[in-house]
């Protein structure tokens, strides 16, 4: 578990979802062609199995230094912290976490945990994977339970892309008080790539298909192919 994350002036509660990925096979040959509310992430407890490579080729993840006019903040440290537990639990992935928001200290932000893999697994993986992070979370520190989960079109490079209202509740306040916090998550797993979005309401609108919309052209932005 990941304590609480800060941004945009907002507490964010977060568990470790995209925490620990499916182990990846060796990449092939061939595998070469052309990252007022809070939110919260599900729990991860992700499939130790060495999966059959899968049948796509592996892709990238490029950070940007801005998405929909807000600033990447690599020196939150809720950031650093998730950075830091996700690199630990990887260490053959290569792997970050960052958050995005405005400087207006309101609660437009998105937070970011991402991971690639040099190799690829299979499909079915990568949906125990999601089916994994979307598990509720209970303990004496927070509270993590999700609305009904969507599937969307996840674009070009496939995989799955699934979204649905996360609603998290935690010993500490955020800084209006309130103890239980409200987004839209987002989560994409394809056969090297593992995303999880938190996205506050003042960017998602409280809408799971907006929140889906967001994620499609993230993935968009940050994802190619090696």
């Amino acid at each position: 578990m990941i304590g609480g994350l800060l941004a945009g002036g907002v507490a964010y509660g977060l568990t470790a979802g995209a925490g620990t990925a499916p182990r990846k096979s060796e990449p092939a040959a061939a595998a070469h062609g052309g990252s007022g509310n809070g939110n919260g992430v599900g729990s991860g407890n992700a499939d130790e199995r060495a999966p059959a490579a899968g049948s796509r080729p592996p892709a990238k993840l490029t950070l940007p230094d801005s998405f929909m006019g807000l600033i990447r903040n690599d020196d939150d440290a809720g950031a650093q912290s998730v950075r830091e537990s996700l690199v630990t639990k990887n260490p053959s992935m290569h792997a970050t976490a960052t958050v995005y928001e405005d400087d207006e200290g309101s609660d437009n932000a998105i937070i970011v945990s991402a991971l690639d893999a040099d190799g690829t697994t299979s499909d079915e993986d990568a949906r125990q994977f999601m089916a994994q992070q979307w598990l509720p979370t209970d303990s004496a520190y927070i509270n993590t339970v999700h609305g009904p989960i969507s599937t969307f079109d996840p674009g070009p490079f496939g995989g799955i892309l699934q979204c649905a209202q996360s609603s998290v509740r935690t010993d500490a306040t955020d800084v209006w008080g309130n103890h239980i916090n409200n987004s839209v998550q987002c989560m994409w797993a394809d056969a090297n790539t593992y995303v999880n979005l938190i996205i506050s309401p003042g960017v998602s609108g409280d809408s799971v298909a907006r929140g889906a919309a967001v994620a499609r052209k993230f993935r968009d932005t940050i994802e190619s192919w090696r």
